[in-house]
């Protein structure tokens, strides 16, 4: 019978399999991070893409509110060129007061500041930095049936070292230039009603 001897490693290879595993974990844990990155990434564009949804929603509710108040809307009773402030106030709403004796302008305006104030409170608790703006578009004459709105809003974190991203998501944004300078991570969306 013959003895097989076991090879004793020599110095030199003891330590490969521990640099191995440190290389492995170090590719792992780096793989690991950019799996994080790439979530995180994933669920903001979600979230942006939610408020996106819920501007679409606010503003067809606005439309709603014009073609149910067609003298007001002609009127220009739902024109509102405010300014876009971080804290929108939540206006009181003024209510309808008009009797019989009233006319018809007359109740078509108070219908309209009741619905202006009633959206402003519903969609200050849908998107934040919420924002509303609403004009004739340009040439259009005093009794012209289209209306320019502007939803505004802020998106969710926000990276503000990211300049050149945060151009191309506003090239997509524009906002009217009555509505004052904003910050980079407000959105605005324009929608053109016809009535």
């Amino acid at each position: 019978m013959r003895h097989h001897r076991t090879p004793i490693p020599s110095l030199h290879n003891r330590g490969t399999s521990l640099i191995e595993v440190l290389v492995a974990l170090l590719v792992m844990t780096l793989g690991l991070l950019a799996m994080i990155s790439l979530h995180t990434a994933a669920v903001r564009y979600h979230k942006m893409a939610e408020f996106r949804s819920v501007a679409t929603q606010l503003a067809e509710d606005y439309g709603d509110r014009m073609r149910a108040n067609l003298t007001g809307a002609r009127n220009g009773n739902y024109v509102r060129q405010v300014a876009w402030s971080q804290t929108p106030a939540k206006p009181a709403d003024p209510g309808i007061s008009c009797t019989a004796a009233c006319s018809a302008d007359a109740l078509a305006a108070q219908v309209a500041a009741s619905d202006i104030s009633q959206w402003l409170n519903n969609a200050a608790s849908m998107l934040p930095g919420i924002g509303l703006f609403a004009q004739r578009p340009d040439g259009a004459n005093a009794n012209s049936m289209t209306m320019d709105v502007w939803i505004t809003w802020q998106d969710p974190g926000d990276n503000a070292d990211d300049a050149a991203a945060n151009a191309l998501i506003n090239a997509g944004y524009s906002c009217p230039p009555g509505l004052g300078t904003v910050p980079p991570e407000v959105r605005c969306l324009r929608y053109r009603f016809t009535l």
